[in-house]
Parts: C-alpha cells; structure tokens; sequence
C-alpha cells in the first residue's frame, strides 16, 4: 500500500505477489488497482483488478475506479465501471462520488439523478450534501436550501447547512448566514460555520462583529483560526497592539506560533528588530520561529545592503 501510494508500482505489485494469505494480497492489489486510476492509468487499474481474489475487495477497487473515473470527467466510463461493483455498499459509495461530481461541473440533473439511485442512506445522504454544497457554491441558495431539507442523515445535513451559511456569509448577507446556523444539529458543523462566518467578517474589515462571532464557536482550533486570521490582519495593518491582543487569545500552539511569526516578519519589516526578536523567542513551534528568524534576517540583511549603498 505504501509503495503504490508513492506511485512505486513496480515494487508495489513485486510485494503484493509474496503475500501468501489471499485475503491481504487481495487488499493490496486493491490499493495498487485505486493508485493507478488516481494517476489515470485506468487500463493498468483495471488489469490489476483481475488479480483480486476477494469479491469485497473488488467491489471497493471497482468503485474507487469509477470515482477517479467520475474525477477526469469521464462519467460514461464511471457508471459502465459500476455495473461491475457486487456490493451494494461500495455501489452505492461510487454513485454518492459521480454525483458530486455532476455537480462540482453543475450538471445538477445528472448529480441528482445519479443520488436518487443511491441504496444506502448514508451515502445517498452524503450525495446530496455535496448537491446542496455546489448549489450554494453558485448562489442557488432556494435549490441548496431544497436539497439539504431532504437529507436524512443529521450528519450530513448539518454539514450541507454549514456550507450554505458559509456562502451566504461569503456574499455578505450575514443575516441569512446565521439564521442558517441555527438549522445546524452537529456541534461541530455550528462550530466550523461560525468559524467561516467570523471569517468572512474579518474579510471585510467588521473586526468587531467577527470578535463576536467567535464566541459562538465552541471548537477550540477553529476559534484559534479565526483569532489568528484577525491578528494577522491587524498586523498587516501595523496596528500591532491589537495584533498581540488578540494573538494572545489563542489556544491553540501552531495557529499562535504561526501568528508570532508574522508579527516577528511585519516588526522586521518596519525596521524594529528588538520588538522582532522578542516576538520570535515566544515561537513554541521550531518551523515557525526558524522562518521567523529566517525573515527578521533578511529584512536586517536587507537594510544593511541600503545602508552601505547610501554609505
């Protein structure tokens, strides 16, 4: 599985043919058979699925064929692949992928005829959500609206709502955005709106509304995102009290590392490389405090250079 995953095929398939127990070789040439469709080499895929002894693992092979089908925009070959799939599950999850991808190309018909076919509930809800997702994506917000209403599973229902206040909020009708919130049953799809609503706020210049908005958002790594949005652009602003305020908000270590770096960058940018140098020995993370020492020298490098020019 990994030397397919590194596309290393020849490797992949030279250790698939050691393995003695059928039911691991099986998965193994399902993996290899996945890794070609998904470079596009559909001929070798589909060979490769003939090695395959386990009927399940065919089935899941056949399916990931047909989405990498689905993914090229090949959608006759997609559905031709899917009359091979025996498992209703694995049919079923190869159709929820051709109709997203109907619809991320906005052939909607298609997509939704396609969903309807669907077996299991789950994926065909996981199909609509996705519907309703590109909907939304293109300001259909009646048809995104239709759609997500219709989805049973509360899972996917919830994620289908947060992408449709996501777009409202993106549009800047943030009234219809948080009404939308309140359709959403999953804590963690409220969350991830909120998230993008606050965003979208920050986006244009209303920092105090997405402040507010951020204290609706129960997860901590996306209420750390936010804040670590709003500082950087205080930062780029120059307004770097507000930045630090707000930095010192945040939770979550990478998102303030990531923040401290950039306040590091814009101090040393300005020409005050004290305050840039004591921005950067707050960094916890390594990657994050070596591009901020990285981009304080360059800029110190830099203002050197004009220095002996003028000199």
């Amino acid at each position: 599985k990994a030397y397919a995953k590194k596309r290393d095929f020849t490797k992949a398939e030279e250790i698939a043919e050691k393995i003695s127990d059928e039911g691991w070789k099986s998965k193994a040439f399902a993996e290899i058979a996945k890794s070609y469709a998904e470079k596009g080499d559909f001929t070798k895929a589909l060979t490769i699925t003939k090695k395959i002894s386990s009927e399940t693992n065919k089935s899941w092979a056949f399916a990931e064929i047909a989405k990498s089908y689905a993914e090229k925009g090949d959608f006759t070959k997609a559905l031709t692949i899917t009359k091979k799939i025996s498992s209703e599950t694995h049919k079923s999850y190869a159709f929820a992928e051709i109709a997203k991808a109907y619809a991320k190309k906005g052939d909607f018909t298609k997509a939704e005829e396609i969903a309807k076919k669907i077996s299991n509930e789950t994926h065909k809800s996981y199909a609509f959500a996705e519907i309703a997702k590109a909907y939304a994506k293109k300001r259909d917000f009646t048809k995104a609206l239709e759609i997500a209403e219709k989805i049973s599973d509360e899972g996917w229902k919830s994620r289908a709502f947060a992408h449709i206040a996501k777009s409202y909020a993106e549009k800047g009708d943030f009234t219809k955005a948080l009404t939308i919130t309140k359709k959403i049953s999953s804590e963690t799809h409220k969350s991830w709106a909120f998230k993008r609503i606050a965003k979208s706020y920050a986006e244009k210049g209303d920092f105090t509304k997405a402040l507010t908005i951020t204290k609706k958002i129960s997860s901590e790594t996306h209420k750390s995102y936010v804040f670590a949005y709003i500082a950087k652009a205080y930062a780029k602003k120059r307004d770097f009290t507000k930045a630090l305020e707000i930095t010192e908000k945040i939770s979550d270590n990478y998102w303030k590392s990531y923040v401290f770096a950039y306040i590091a960058k814009a101090y040393a940018k300005k020409g005050d490389f004290t305050k840039a140098l004591t921005i950067a020995e707050k960094i916890s993370n390594e990657t994050n405090k070596s591009y901020a020492f990285e981009e304080i020298a360059k800029a110190y490098a830099k203002k050197e250079f004009k220095k002996s020019k003028r000199n």
